[in-house]
């Protein structure tokens, strides 16, 4: 779902209500090609993709953010953000 809000010069701005957060580590799943295509077409989602992979091959849609960070990054800035230890073994 989109909130419309007016901003300057009575522009219209849409603002997303759901974000999703997925990780991937290690190596890309078989289906990953597939799963960038469904991002794409649900413009109206915001994707962040957190992973120590190297890039998809096909461009990123505009809604997917990349956030290269492997599973100790994840681990240690998860840990400051929430103020507590994460313990993150495995994925």
């Amino acid at each position: 779902m989109s909130h419309r809000l007016s901003g300057r010069g009575g522009r219209r701005l849409v603002m997303k209500s759901i974000g999703i957060l997925s990780c991937f580590f290690g190596r890309w799943p078989q289906w990953a090609d597939l799963f960038v295509e469904t991002c794409r077409q649900n413009p109206t989602v915001d994707f962040f993709l957190v992973s120590d992979c190297v890039a998809p091959r096909q461009g990123l849609p505009a809604n997917v953010r990349w956030v290269k960070l492997d599973l100790a990054g994840l681990r240690t800035l998860a840990s400051a953000r929430l103020g507590l230890d994460v313990a993150l073994g495995k994925p």
